[in-house]
């Protein structure tokens, strides 16, 4: 919460517009992980006691938020001569877009509101509207526009839970949700040594590949196939993300410290990456854009 004294001017009394930055700290592991976080704000000022003052306002019904870096957002103003809302018929206005301080003009943009569209916030927009209305001096307001990502969340998972008598072979595999949808989905949810039963041309499969080289020079990959109506060929995945595993043992220690264990879209284990009969690991992903 950002406070200000009764009559303070919060910046100066010609600043319509700053910045409060925060540092946040976690430690996680031992290391220590440090960013700071940059708050923008804006303001109106009050009118004097008995002053029947002009004021603009702007406002949006849907917060004034651009989501996930798509769809829009619009702006609304309202013109205020005293106790009374002005006909925005009667009102010129001029909209402009704030820019390492300078005020760009939107030219063709007269209107009463605004659409701002995704591609006009990169992570947080400023917006400036100055009004003229029956001789009176210019009224200016001001508007932040924040892009929004929803939470993204992050769920590893494996086709085996355990190894019994040091026999079997498995996949460890990560997928990402946004509001119920999957981002950079799987191409196929089966994981198997043999190819399905059922061929259907198009279909994918992941083989868990014992023999085949696999990435920073493991032995073992998941290897993504494709059925062409005849037989099932080797195919790249193109993802999106880059996927880092890191190994964790039965005490909760950190096994690769200095750089991921393996990384790739799905990883192969086995047995002998466990250990000795008993042990226990657990698979951490580390997802980047």
């Amino acid at each position: 919460m950002l406070t200000v004294d009764n009559n303070g001017t919060l910046g100066g009394s010609s600043t319509l517009t700053g910045e409060v930055t925060i540092r946040l700290t976690v430690t996680f592991n031992g290391e220590q992980h440090v960013t700071d976080k940059v708050y923008r704000w804006t303001k109106n000022i009050k009118a004097r006691d008995g002053e029947n003052v002009q004021f603009l306002q702007i406002y949006s019904n849907d917060g004034g938020i651009i989501r996930n870096s798509s769809g829009s957002t619009t702006l609304l103003t309202r013109y205020m001569d005293g106790a009374h809302e002005v006909d925005s018929s009667l009102v010129q206005y001029q909209w402009y877009k704030v820019q390492s301080g300078q005020d760009v003009t939107l030219y063709g943009q007269t209107l009463p509101s605004l659409v701002v569209r995704a591609e006009d916030v990169t992570d947080y927009a400023i917006f400036k509207v100055v009004a003229l209305y029956n001789n009176n001096p210019a009224c200016e307001a001001y508007f932040g526009v924040d892009d929004v990502s929803d939470p993204v969340v992050v769920t590893t998972m494996a086709t085996v839970r355990e190894f019994i008598d040091g026999e079997g072979i498995g996949a460890v595999f990560t997928r990402i949700h946004r509001n119920g949808t999957e981002l950079d989905p799987l191409k196929s949810t089966v994981f198997s040594v043999n190819h399905p039963a059922i061929e259907r041309t198009g279909d994918y499969w992941y083989f868990l590949d014992e023999n085949a080289e696999g990435p920073n020079g493991a032995k073992g990959k998941v290897q993504l196939k494709q059925f062409d109506g005849v037989q099932w060929n080797n195919v790249d995945e193109n993802y999106i993300y880059t996927y880092n595993y890191y190994r964790m043992d039965k005490n909760g220690m950190m096994l690769d410290k200095a750089r991921p264990y393996l990384s790739d879209r799905c990883i192969l284990i086995k047995p002998s990456i466990i250990g000795k009969t008993g042990e226990t690991m657990q698979f951490i992903c580390e997802v980047e854009e």
